[in-house]
């Protein structure tokens, strides 16, 4: 049974908003995003600023103690650098032209890829997969260490196995983002990268790889799936998806990958809860 985004929105208004959703270029996605996010942040901060009697530095400690907790407080790489007003894209845009120049496979998924594809919502980070070779890092550490803080152990850690993504945050904007090394092993994940979209951005000559709608709806329903069906954040991403794009999704792939990835069911609910009745 088809299922509304909202329990005060009828099934005929969210028909036509999820039309024009649809009919949306990804580009324009991308960058309607981007405005929000800036106007968002720029509210927040101004609003930060009024209410406390600080300086710029104490603002920016104060700011990075809400997002990540006091430990962080007491990086001076991170406190130091004045603080500048960025969204997710920008942090995806500076990523993606590092990772491109050290050739390194990547494309950006989770909260940010689903709210291109399907419905917007706000996330504070932005996930980025990565096919990351062992003698590349120490080449991506010396890439990013300038601009971002990142761990060399958690790294280590990502690389062999003990953790499954590792983090690394922009020192100006104090953006996280967390990189997921993709194991060439797993069929899924080489391809999804086989299938990422180069996206081209703003009227400019700048890009970025973005996860195939079909890929971040599959994503989506195994970290559901992990969440034990409880997570209806993610649920809410993957419907998104299926209604905005539901004239040109490949559902012969979805399926095929639904069933390798022990998905099925929860992909047929889904599927049920997007269909129109009718």
């Amino acid at each position: 049974m088809y299922r509304t985004q909202a329990e005060d929105t009828t099934i005929e208004a969210e028909q036509i908003l999820f039309q024009l959703i649809g009919n949306i270029p990804v580009e324009t996605r991308i960058m309607q995003y981007h405005r929000a996010s800036i106007q968002s942040q720029q509210i927040w901060w101004d609003l930060f600023k009024k209410h406390n009697n600080f300086t710029n530095k104490q603002l920016k400690r104060e700011y990075i103690n809400l997002k990540f907790g006091a430990q962080y407080c007491s990086i001076n790489k991170l406190v130091d650098i004045d603080f500048m007003i960025a969204s997710e894209i920008d942090l995806a845009i500076t990523l993606g032209e590092k990772l491109d120049g050290l050739n390194i496979p990547y494309y950006l998924g989770g909260g940010l890829a689903s709210s291109f594809w399907g419905e917007r919502r706000q996330t504070e980070d932005a996930d980025i997969a990565v096919i990351l070779e062992p003698y590349k890092v120490e080449e991506l550490v010396s890439a990013l260490s300038n601009e971002f803080y990142l761990s060399e152990t958690a790294i280590d850690d990502a690389m062999r196995g003990r953790a499954n993504t590792f983090n690394v945050i922009h020192l100006a904007s104090v953006i996280k983002a967390d990189i997921y090394p993709i194991k060439q092993s797993n069929n899924f994940e080489m391809s999804a990268m086989s299938r990422r979209k180069q996206v081209q951005l703003f009227s400019t000559n700048k890009s970025i790889y973005i996860a195939s709608a079909e890929d971040i709806i599959l994503q989506k329903l195994r970290w559901y799936n992990i969440a034990k069906n409880h997570s209806e954040k993610q649920w809410r991403d993957i419907l998104g998806v299926l209604k905005a794009r539901r004239k040109e999704l490949d559902y012969d792939y979805l399926k095929h990958w639904g069933n390798q990835l022990n998905v099925s069911p929860e992909l047929e609910r889904a599927i049920d809860q997007t269909t129109l009745p009718g």
